[in-house]
């Protein structure tokens, strides 16, 4: 009987072939009465389960090792799949899904003029510069006696007439000017004083090549009649 059970607990192929023949041709019985035939026969019969169970347990086993091997070959396919359609797509421009890069140049910062500083107004009649500093009127504009549109306008000037820039106000709004030599034939200045110039906003002519001095605008006089 102790040869059974060390039989049992070898459990391999040798321990079952010496089981079968032990519970085929054994008669003898133990000192408790017990045949040792049927003790071969009870620990074949549990060596039987064991081995349904353990193979169960390692078709288990299999089915997870295959089902993670299975998920891992196709995230890895995935991953190739995407990484060549990456490849394939550098370098390619494609009209609607690709962005070229945007060059963006530095704009130059312009060089401010110093101006001169003016201590003292200068009179609405300025004598004639060595070089006059002349300028374009820019579409159609009213020429007025004083900066500002509170005022009736004193003439005109059109697109392309050629014009001289006298003075401005300190806000520099607003030129004084007179009409150069190029000049549409119904251009005019009717200033009341007969000084021929006026006031005429900077959004209507072209800015002055230089620097023009700064004039407060002098009361309109208005001639009077002679009785």
């Amino acid at each position: 009987m102790g040869a059974v059970r060390a039989l049992t607990q070898v459990g391999d192929v040798r321990a079952l072939l010496a089981l079968r023949e032990v519970a085929r041709s054994d008669q003898g019985r133990t000192s408790w009465g017990e045949s040792v035939a049927d003790a071969a026969q009870s620990a074949l019969e549990l060596l039987n389960r064991r081995s349904i169970w353990t193979q169960s347990l390692e078709l288990v086993k299999l089915a997870v090792v295959s089902v993670i091997f299975l998920l891992s070959m196709a995230l890895a396919f995935g991953v190739i799949g995407a990484l060549r359609n990456e490849l394939e797509q550098f370098g390619r421009y494609i009209p609607g899904q690709t962005e070229l890069p945007t060059l963006v140049l530095p704009t130059p910062r312009p060089t401010a003029t110093p101006r001169r500083p003016t201590t003292a107004a200068q009179p609405t009649n300025l004598p004639a510069a060595t070089q006059a500093i002349t300028g374009t009127a820019l579409q159609v504009a009213n020429v007025r006696p004083l900066p500002g549109t509170n005022n009736q306008p004193i003439g005109r000037i059109n697109a392309g007439d050629e014009i001289i820039f006298l003075a401005r106000t300190a806000n520099d709004q607003w030129y004084l000017i007179r009409l150069g030599e190029r000049r549409s034939p119904d251009s005019f200045i009717a200033n009341p004083d007969g000084s021929g110039t006026g006031w005429v906003n900077r959004a209507l002519v072209s800015p002055p090549a230089a620097e023009v001095p700064v004039q407060e605008p002098l009361p309109l006089t208005v001639p009077t009649a002679t009785p």
